[in-house]
């Protein structure tokens, strides 16, 4: 048996049919950028979110961009965010001439430790980017009661990992002046390229963000605000709307997977008087979407060299923390980053798709146990 991390081959046998019906239709009519499923797609999503506004972009990475640009940053200015992320979040703040403040992770659940934020602020911190990681958000209700009085501080939430999440009862983007996500094809809801999607409640950031997703013009009549190449072509909005029907469908299975693992994880740890794994932390006030399931272990490396051996993938996010790259490393300020390092040296993510059985996720159960037994 061969259980892989994703189920993109899965998925495109089971809809493609659909997917082709819809991307025949975007052909047929030739609107290929800011088509007719374009709107259709903003519209639904920003209903489903209970977001004002849906902004959808060329990819997460862009919608991060662009955010940072309709603020306003300007050299010299500081965003504070997290060193374990995928380097992303770190090149638009340096693409705009700002400089990351790194702040240590929250050592139960990855995310950005909140409580360690208001103590690097500074009189040039414009906003912070909190990292939305591995299904759940960061701690977006506390962060933002934390810097009330900041009120020229934007809070800008990655969530590219974290699409339909929520805290406290509410879709995380609610805690924010803007939220970003990201549609690659291993993303929760994914196209079948790039794509990413920006959201805020903010009418003046709106129309801001949609002239510069659009080299700065709306109607291509005036040109008043410096932008990008950042749309979305119509054929992803397409591929979106077909699988928009079945993400429901998918996060339950991926919240029964995690359950699964929990479960065999806490027999695993039966095992010894201390725990052989740490699963998710996943707080009460959130409802994780399980982008990733996360496992920490001291026995990382062994552990996904036997899991590869009976044909089971892993992946490992992070296995650097930003400020260990050599470009980065003096171009982001910090100081003690111990957690992120520690955990970076022993996370593991297991198999998790919206078309994973039972018998693959018992046969992954199966094989960790014999793992931990035998050791």
């Amino acid at each position: 048996m061969q259980i892989n991390n994703y189920s993109l081959d899965k998925e495109s046998k089971k809809i493609k049919n659909e997917i082709l019906n819809n991307i025949s239709k975007v052909i047929d009519h030739n609107k290929y950028i800011n088509g007719p499923e374009n709107s259709i797609l903003e519209r639904k999503l920003s209903s489903i979110l209970k977001s004002k506004n849906c902004i959808l972009t060329s990819s997460g990475t862009d919608a991060l961009l662009i955010s940072l640009i309709a603020i306003g940053i300007k050299e010299g200015d500081e965003i504070i965010t997290s060193p374990f992320t995928f380097i992303s979040t770190i090149e638009v703040i340096l693409s705009m001439k700002a400089k990351p403040i790194l702040i240590d992770i929250d050592p139960e659940t990855y995310n950005i430790d909140i409580n360690k934020i208001n103590n690097y602020i500074t009189k040039k911190t414009r906003a912070i980017i909190p990292v939305s990681l591995f299904g759940q958000p960061a701690n977006l209700k506390l962060l933002k009661k934390n810097i009330k009085k900041n009120k020229g501080i934007k809070i800008i939430e990655d969530n590219a990992q974290s699409l339909m999440s929520k805290h406290h009862g509410q879709y995380s983007n609610y805690f924010t002046d803007i939220s970003c996500t990201s549609f690659f094809p291993t993303k929760v809801l994914g196209c079948y390229g790039d794509g990413g999607a920006i959201f805020t409640d903010n009418k003046i950031l709106s129309d801001k963000i949609k002239k510069i997703r659009s080299h700065g013009s709306i109607n291509k009549k005036n040109y008043d605000i410096q932008g990008v190449s950042g749309r979305m072509d119509t054929l992803q909005s397409a591929i979106i709307l077909t699988k928009l029907k079945y993400l429901k469908k998918n996060l339950s299975n991926r919240s029964k997977i995690a359950t699964k693992y929990n479960k065999i994880i806490d027999k695993i740890n039966s095992l010894s008087d201390k725990d052989l794994i740490k699963k998710p932390k996943i707080l009460d006030f959130n409802q994780s979407v399980y982008a990733q399931y996360t496992i920490q272990t001291e026995n990382r490396n062994k552990l996904k060299k036997f899991l590869k051996s009976h044909n089971i993938s892993t992946a490992i996010y992070y296995d650097k923390i930003v400020s260990n790259y050599s470009y980065y490393k003096n171009k982001c300020r910090f100081k003690d980053l111990k957690n992120a390092s520690k955990i970076s040296k022993q996370v593991l993510s297991l198999p998790i798709n919206d078309y994973q059985t039972s018998k693959e996720t018992k046969y992954v159960c199966d094989v960790m146990y014999s793992f931990f037994e035998k050791n």
